[in-house]
């Protein structure tokens, strides 16, 4: 599955768990989907994160290959204190519980949710996420090239 082949209702859904999620975290949150198969899917999902900036924001990224059957959690390094691999690791294992049942969507949506919940809610007083807002579903096709 790709962002095109999901229908405007999942994609309405998939950005409200964002919004909700950045709103209540201050984090910017992104899911990259895609039919690209990697020899080694942490190694895209890493370079993906990088390659769109996120690395240089408190961001975190959802990369699912539904096709490949990956799925990695990538958080930029100023969030290892509000979010542990234990809790990244508790996210996957919720979403692909989902996947193996056929809601793709609802599995996004709930691994956004624990993800926001186990981030913990912003302390800096202020509403929404930090930095220029970027797309919150991307195809994986559009980060491909060169690093």
């Amino acid at each position: 599955m790709a962002p095109g082949d999901m229908t405007e209702d999942d994609k309405t859904r998939i950005n409200g768990a964002v919004a909700v999620a950045e709103n209540e975290t201050g984090l910017e949150f992104c899911v990259i989907v895609g039919t690209k198969r990697g020899d080694d899917p942490r190694h895209e999902a890493e370079r993906a994160f990088h390659k769109i900036g996120l690395h240089e924001r408190p961001a975190v990224m959802i990369m699912v290959t539904p096709e490949a059957r990956t799925l990695e959690v990538v958080t930029a390094h100023e969030l290892a204190d509000r979010l542990s691999d234990q809790s990244c690791a508790e996210a996957v294992r919720l979403m692909t519980g989902l996947f193996s049942t056929g809601d793709f969507v609802g599995g996004i949506e709930r691994g956004i949710e624990l993800l926001a919940e186990r981030a913990g809610a912003r302390t800096d007083g202020r509403e929404g996420h930090v930095g220029a807002d970027l797309p919150n579903i991307i195809d994986v096709g559009e980060v491909d090239g060169d690093d």
